[in-house]
């Protein structure tokens, strides 16, 4: 079997029947390939398939999904025994609709979900039987999660999202139920055949990971990299673009801590102090209305306690210091230094170019800004 026309014919099947960018098509033909060879990874990404609005499409791009996964297994409700009894028993492909339902809410089967994501840790332990004896469920295996909206945060953390749209009257697409279902089965039994004659090389893959990812976004890509490479063609390099776009740096995926610290970043790039008074950096802080620091404070702007409350996890607390001729309450930009490097991604720090000279330095805005916020502090 050729790996790569093999692909190419499920992106064809999935643009006949769904709309959806160029990416997202890559990614689930990478995906339902994955499906076959599972056994050779030890991570296991969540396909979400996700949209704004009903009538996108959701269920139709699931049910195509499972016409060409490996032992696929429907469902538009699961309780959490159910969940992991299921996977344990059967070791399906796991397709999951109208999941904005009920997974939000039930914390006990987000736990589950999460956990199959990594082989090492996929298990959940039960009393079973009259006698109340401990039992070891595995809950690692492929999962597909349609809804509207977004998944939970740590679930979401753990996906590939697979962002659907509406089509538009000229889009025509085909009805999968009207569709010839041999051509599937077909299809099925050629994705098989290529996961038996490759499962060894792709057992000790170590494709290349782009750095734009983080660390999560690049286990969950590292199976489907694997797969393109082993496909050869244009499939290497077609993954990595579509990973880039579908899981690269996305700010509305940061948690509020982290969009405390890149917005306290953003504040110590631009205006290079030593030292901040706690009044000084809460006013350039909430300045933005567009942030939620500026109605942190039930409709008001966040106070002082509470930036040094949200600060507190990172071993980030305020402190005498001197600004000019004053001692007040406040921080040190270094204290901050570490924080960054763990917590966020690179950024390069802004630059002002004089024109005149060419040199990166602080222009005369720049600097009569420095010497406001310094008249602030004292």
């Amino acid at each position: 079997m050729d790996g790569k026309l093999l692909l190419d014919q499920i992106i064809e099947k999935v643009n006949l029947h769904i709309t959806c960018e160029p990416q997202v098509a890559v990614a689930i033909a990478l995906w339902i390939m994955f499906t076959w060879c599972i056994n050779a990874f030890d991570i296991a990404p969540i396909a979400c398939i996700t949209a704004p609005e009903k009538r996108c499409g959701k269920s139709q791009l699931l049910t195509l999904m499972s016409l060409m996964s490996k032992n696929p297994l429907n469902t538009s409700n699961i309780s959490p025994a159910g969940l992991f009894r299921t996977i344990d028993a059967f070791a399906p492909t796991l397709f999951i609709d109208e999941a904005d339902t009920f997974v939000a809410g039930n914390n006990e089967l987000r736990g589950i979900l999460n956990s199959g994501q990594d082989r090492a840790n996929a298990y959940v332990i039960r009393l079973v039987g009259e006698k109340f004896e401990p039992r070891r469920f595995c809950t690692f295996g492929a999962k597909a999660i349609a809804g509207i909206g977004q998944l939970p945060s740590t679930l979401k953390d753990r996906s590939i999202t697979l962002e659907l749209r509406r089509q538009y009257k000229d889009e025509v697409r085909q009805r999968l139920r009207h569709t010839d279902k041999a051509e599937f089965a077909l299809m099925s039994r050629m994705l098989m055949r290529w996961a038996q004659d490759n499962m060894e090389a792709l057992a000790i893959a170590r494709p290349v990971l782009p750095d734009v990812l983080n660390h999560r976004a690049q286990d969950n890509w590292e199976p489907l990299f694997a797969i393109a490479d082993q496909a050869g063609g244009h499939w290497p390099e077609t993954a990595r673009q579509a990973a880039i776009t579908i899981s690269g740096i996305d700010e509305e995926s940061q948690s509020i801590n982290e969009q405390l610290l890149s917005d306290l970043r953003d504040i110590f790039q631009t205006f290079p102090l030593e030292r901040w008074s706690t009044k000084a950096l809460l006013q350039q802080l909430c300045a933005n209305e567009e942030t939620p620091w500026h109605a942190w404070n039930k409709g008001k702007p966040m106070t002082a306690y509470q930036l040094a409350h949200q600060l507190k996890p990172f071993k980030i607390r305020p402190k005498q210091i001197r600004v000019g001729s004053e001692t007040c309450k406040g921080y040190e930009a270094e204290d901050f230094k570490t924080t960054f490097e763990r917590y966020l991604s690179k950024c390069e720090p802004p630059s002002l170019t004089l024109p005149e000279t060419g040199k990166h330095e602080p222009n005369g805005i720049a600097l009569a800004m420095l010497e406001y916020f310094n008249t602030i502090q004292s």
